[in-house]
């Protein structure tokens, strides 16, 4: 990494287990943040109430790169229903979260919105690239 793209340090953190002091701290000032996958609905819960979210909007405000890929691209789209399009990802994030009406809950289900307006659909291959499917599918979760 460091030769390639001149990243040097690397820091994997787990927001579930942390509060936002915490993951400031843990964070500093990276060049990249990097969530390369997980639960939708446990991430954007977990993202919300540990700071996480607040920190990479700064973050983001500030130049760093965010990649994210499956769920970690999902929260960055104006609403988090796409999970629901597949419906993958257990709702209770494991039991991690507390009960929660993703399909219902407009203010819950809001995603990052750092895509301005669009929503991420990962993994949209096979019969998940039928345009009629994703019409379907939106006018069923949105």
């Amino acid at each position: 990494l460091k030769t390639v793209y001149g990243i040097e340090k690397v820091r994997i953190i787990d927001i579930e287990q942390m509060d936002e002091t915490q993951l400031r701290s843990a964070v500093d000032m990276p060049d990249i943040v990097w969530i390369p996958n997980g639960n939708t609905y446990a991430l954007q819960y977990h993202m919300r109430r540990s700071g996480a979210a607040k920190l990479f909007s700064e973050l983001i405000q500030s130049g760093v790169l965010y990649l994210g890929a499956s769920g970690g691209s999902i929260v960055t789209g104006s609403s988090v229903k796409t999970a629901l399009w597949k419906d993958w990802d257990d709702r209770s994030g494991g039991g991690t979260i507390p009960a929660t009406d993703w399909e219902g809950d407009c203010e819950v289900s809001r995603g990052m919105d750092w895509l301005q307006g669009k929503s991420i659909l990962p993994h949209a291959d096979g019969e998940y690239a039928a345009i009629a499917w994703q019409a379907e599918r939106e006018a069923k979760y949105d």
